[in-house]
């Protein structure tokens, strides 16, 4: 029974670190994919508009409810993307806020 026992938690054991392979194995991929975005001037304004549209810089404050609740949304969506964005280039932020700034002076 004890020899059963102990099969059955090795086979635990093997599907979580299965599991745990493939989750890392998708999260590298994603990072991946935007350091590939990031090499084209084209891809990284777009990037920083989406980050304008989430609200990176604004309050989620709202006395509607509902429009604090949709704030908060995109506002969780942008910092999602930012910690990804840290990943794949550490100044890719900054320097996509530095082009945008650029773009505005022109």
């Amino acid at each position: 029974m004890a020899n059963e026992l102990d099969t059955e938690l090795e086979d635990v054991e093997v599907v979580i670190k299965k599991r745990k392979t493939r989750l890392q194995l998708k999260h590298e991929q994603e990072v991946e994919d935007l350091r590939n975005l990031l090499k084209f001037p084209s891809n990284r304004a777009f990037l920083w508009k989406v980050f304008e549209y989430c609200g990176i810089y604004r309050r989620i404050a709202s006395l509607d409810d509902t429009a604090m609740r949709l704030a908060a949304g995109r506002h969780d969506v942008a910092l999602w993307l930012k910690d990804i964005l840290s990943e794949a280039d550490p100044l890719a932020f900054i320097n996509m806020q530095r082009e945008a700034q650029q773009r505005e002076n022109e």
